[in-house]
């Protein structure tokens, strides 16, 4: 915004004051964002597409209204029709007539600065086509063209689905450890910010010593038969007969 923008409601003459009771036209101005070479032969190229990098504003009682970015304050303004500073002129479209009085128009406007504050710009959610939108709402007229829109959708739509997805990221990550906790660990008690007890399962049998296979083998002769072992390390095996079998 430039010398020939302010952010004030223009003054109309007593001769201006004959029409305020018409309908009056309303008209979107477009131009290309900034005074860049590149952005026009980019525009050029995307517009026959339905898309494009565009600032625009409402045309309406004799003034141009839009929106932008400043630190303090509202970021409404206004300023000559197609003179915008910053930005190339590109065309304009005829939106349609509306019958509401530029008194309440300025009331509108005036309820809109409260709301529209500079510091909230934001490029993609939040800019002048956004803010043209609701103006050509209030003033009941047609809707803002989707092709002077969506180039920033888009952009929108991929960086909420960018977000969307480092947020399940984060929340995998942090779900993760309990996940592989409770996978793996079986009956051990996990307790938050306490040592945790992990009862280890061996991935295979453990092969059974000499000494309990005979044991096994002899659980048919007698449940109160028993293992003595010698002194020389071998086992005493009571026979079925009674007589004692030595190694």
């Amino acid at each position: 915004m430039g010398a020939h923008c302010v952010r004030a409601a223009p003054r109309h003459t007593s001769e201006d004051q004959l029409q305020l009771h018409m309908p009056q036209p309303v008209t979107l101005n477009i131009y290309n964002v900034g005074n860049s070479d590149q952005v026009n032969i980019l525009n050029r190229m995307l517009r026959p597409l339905g898309a494009g990098a565009f600032h625009c504003a409402v045309e309406v009682f004799g003034a141009e209204w839009s929106y932008g970015d400043y630190d303090e304050g509202s970021g409404v303004f206004s300023c000559q029709p197609r003179v915008c500073e910053g930005h190339r002129y590109c065309e304009s479209v005829k939106m349609g007539k509306t019958t509401l009085k530029e008194g309440d128009f300025a009331k509108i406007m005036k309820l809109m600065e409260m709301r529209w504050l500079g510091k909230e710009y934001d490029i993609l959610r939040k800019n002048c086509c956004h803010f043209c939108d609701e103006v050509l709402s209030q003033l009941n007229v047609a809707c803002m063209p989707a092709w002077v829109t969506n180039l920033a959708t888009a952009a929108a739509a991929l960086q909420s689905a960018g977000e969307c997805m480092e947020k399940k990221r984060r929340s995998l990550g942090s779900a993760l450890p309990t996940l592989v906790a409770d996978t793996l660990c079986c009956g051990c008690e996990v307790q938050s910010g306490k040592a945790q007890q992990v009862e280890i399962i061996s991935a295979s049998p453990t092969r059974r010593t000499s000494m309990e296979a005979a044991a096994a083998r002899m659980d048919g002769f007698g449940a109160g038969s028993t293992l003595a072992p010698r002194p020389g390390g071998f086992a005493e095996i009571p026979d079925a007969k009674g007589f004692k079998c030595e190694h």
